[in-house]
């Protein structure tokens, strides 16, 4: 078993520091229209101390989705000091495009 990030061991405020995660697809009923069908993904944001849980829906697998529900996140929980991932390609994607909009801010 490998080491605990100090982040996990350190108390801090709700959702400083997260893990994220995509999982689906998940087959998605209309309310009002039972026929009509679809699929769907979710985002699941995890506060790394208390293990609090933040879940967004996106309707891909797909970097752009991936921003947007971090944006969502961010708007109703703030940004957090540090984002813990697996190396999916979409997580890998949306960190390249946040750091290239980092640096072009200066």
């Amino acid at each position: 078993m490998g080491k605990f990030p100090i982040e996990r061991l350190k108390a801090s405020p709700p959702f400083t520091y997260v893990m994220i995660d995509l999982f689906g697809p998940n087959a998605i009923r209309g309310e009002v229209q039972k026929r009509t069908a679809g699929k769907g993904d979710g985002v699941i944001f995890s506060d790394l101390f208390s293990r609090a849980v933040h879940i967004e829906g996106v309707f891909g697998y797909d970097t752009p989705s991936l921003i947007m529900a971090l944006v969502r996140f961010t708007s109703v929980r703030g940004w957090p000091s540090k984002i813990f991932s697996d190396p999916g390609s979409q997580l890998v994607g949306a960190c390249n495009e946040l750091r290239k909009v980092w640096i072009d801010l200066d």
